[in-house]
């Protein structure tokens, strides 16, 4: 379950991640809040669970998260903390990791800024050129073709 939601934070680049602490499996939310972070550092993400201690508290401000609930949910306080973290512009450190997104033929079709930096290719100030704000997900389905699993 943490593999899979590494996987959709990497691919998608939400604004805001809300992530359960505790997931089925090795990963939990924590390190797959670091691990889309490390791709997009501009994504805030909000850890919850039903465990909550100091502990777990001061691991969330240490990986810098928006934000941290404990269960049973607030949803109009979980709200308003999505609705903050839409409205706060994120931090423009660069991703630790530089990725990639290629096409079948080989073509980049895409980079985060630390590859960017790392081919000599311009980095944008903007969001303008992320390809899904460029193409349609139907088109970015079909470009990703056989990638795309």
């Amino acid at each position: 379950m943490g593999q899979n939601a590494i996987d959709l934070g990497v691919w998608f680049r939400p604004d805001v991640l809300l992530v359960d602490w505790l997931l089925k499996g090795p990963i939990d939310g924590i390190r797959v809040s670091k691990a889309v972070r490390a791709a997009h550092s501009e994504t805030h993400t909000i850890p919850i669970t039903g465990f909550a201690s100091y502990d777990l508290r001061q691991v969330a401000l240490k990986v810098k998260t928006f934000g941290f609930f404990e269960k049973p949910l607030d949803f109009e306080k979980v709200h308003r903390a999505i609705d903050k973290a839409v409205e706060t512009p994120a931090l423009r450190a660069d991703p630790e990791v530089g990725l990639l997104e290629y096409d079948t033929r080989g073509q980049i079709v895409d980079a985060n800024s630390k590859a960017r930096k790392m081919l000599g290719l311009p980095v944008p100030l903007t969001d303008e050129s992320r390809l899904s704000n460029t193409f349609s997900y139907r088109s970015i389905c079909a470009l990703r073709g056989a990638n795309r699993d």
